[in-house]
């Protein structure tokens, strides 16, 4: 499985985008919204990763639950996808939801529905998947 990631906005606190899975044929098999840090030279904690291709391989820890780690990314390891509202609930890792809305009125972007669209997500790719973030 492939997974196309594409940034469409990083206004210097968070970033959002959107998340196409496809299967071994090419076709849709899952979308989702997403939520990380913005770029800042991609220093652990306070940036999201370069844009790539990386291997994600399925991890369960106490905190997440079933999520996915993203591997092999330059100078950063333990980069995750998993749960959370809020763009200061990811330090580096990506997160992934159903809309986007302001849910807490600070005036940013948050993301919903985030624990549905990631067993949504791991029920679909259970091994993981190829992602390419552009």
């Amino acid at each position: 499985m492939n997974a196309i990631f594409i940034r469409t906005n990083d206004n210097g606190i968070e970033t959002i985008g959107g998340l196409t899975l496809n299967n071994a044929n090419g076709k849709k098999i899952f979308e989702c919204k997403t939520l990380e840090l913005p770029w800042k030279n991609n220093e652990n904690d306070i940036s999201c990763i370069p844009t790539g291709t990386y291997t994600v391989v399925p991890r369960t820890s106490p905190e997440h639950g079933n999520h996915f780690n993203v591997l092999n990314v330059p100078e950063r390891d333990m980069i995750l996808i998993h749960e959370g509202n809020y763009h200061w609930n990811f330090l580096g890792c990506i997160g992934v939801g159903q809309n986007f809305a302001d849910l807490n009125n600070d005036g940013q972007t948050d993301i919903t529905n985030t624990k549905f669209i990631l067993a949504q997500l791991v029920a679909t790719a259970p091994n993981g998947f190829t992602l390419t973030i552009k």
